[in-house]
């Protein structure tokens, strides 16, 4: 059975901007000391602190129910993952692998719930490029 997801004002609650911009900065911090992820975030990331603001708009607007996110002069995060040719699934199931414990450190079990289940449909859309073709 599907738990319903809570009101807009409980995301609100839980989903401070103190908080997403903790479990942004320590996400990222992971992945930077990751041996697999760490190297093409690396080389495609060239200053930190805008990136993390960014990010930490995104989740924000996603999980608070708010705008303020704007793709940037790259392109939208689609194009951008789409265009980085060293990325091959597998970075996406270590990305949604840290983002779980990471999430599951820094929100109560129904908020990281909430909050992994989108990460995964990003995790789709972001490496939907890379599915195999389909030769029937």
């Amino acid at each position: 059975m599907m738990a319903t997801r809570p009101d807009v004002t409980a995301l609100r609650e839980t989903f401070t901007p103190d908080r997403i911009a903790g479990l942004v900065d320590d996400f990222y911090g992971r992945v930077r000391d990751d041996a697999e992820l760490g190297p093409i975030f690396g080389a495609h990331i060239e200053a930190w602190g805008p990136h993390l603001e960014r990010m930490t708009t995104f989740w924000g607007s996603i999980m608070r129910a708010e705008a303020g996110y704007r793709p940037g002069p790259k392109g939208t995060p689609q194009q951008i993952h789409a265009g980085l040719e060293e990325i091959r699934l597998h970075h996406f199931d270590r990305w949604l692998t840290l983002f779980d414990t990471t999430a599951r450190d820094h929100l109560p079990a129904w908020a990281a719930e909430d909050m992994l289940r989108r990460a995964r449909r990003m995790a789709v859309t972001l490496s939907s490029h890379l599915a195999a073709p389909n030769l029937d």
